[in-house]
Parts: structure tokens; C-alpha cells; sequence
């Protein structure tokens, strides 16, 4: 499944801190599951594309994480509003 190989990354990390004596098995297992799910729920949204500047076709507001690591528009704020 492509969550599990998504979150695998995470896994690793979280067995490393869990043989550190950081977190309990029981604290990675949660944790892991968490992002497990929120990784299954996001890539079961339906993909919207986004126009220049990281506008919606119809205009509609869009956060910094959809729009990516850069950010959109410039260095006014989002598309210079």
C-alpha cells in the first residue's frame, strides 16, 4: 500500500527513538498510527488543481500547505492582497 511505504520514513525514526529509551513502543505504535491514517485520509482527497499563484479556478481560499513549501503569490502576502 502506498501509505505504508509513505510512512515508513517515520517508522524507522520512531523505532530508532523508541531503542534510544526517548518514546515506549507503545508511544511509536500511537504516533505511528496516526500518521498512518492522516497519510490514507489526505491521499484519499480528490486531487484540485490550482492555477498561477496557487489560485483555485474558483477563487476559493487556499492555505500555505496546499499551495506548497515556497508559499504563493509574493512578497506582499498570497497574490499580493
Amino acid at each position: 500500500m502506498v501509505a505504508d511505504q509513505f510512512v515508513a520514513t517515520r517508522a524507522e525514526r520512531l523505532n530508532a527513538a523508541v531503542a534510544a529509551g526517548r518514546i515506549t513502543q507503545a508511544q511509536a505504535d500511537a504516533q505511528l498510527a496516526i500518521a498512518k491514517s492522516m497519510t490514507v485520509a489526505r491521499l484519499m482527497q480528490p486531487f484540485t488543481p490550482l492555477g498561477p499563484g496557487g489560485i483555485r479556478p474558483d477563487n476559493a481560499p487556499v492555505s500555505p500547505a496546499q499551495v506548497g513549501p515556497r508559499g504563493g503569490g509574493n512578497q506582499y502576502g498570497r497574490n499580493g492582497r
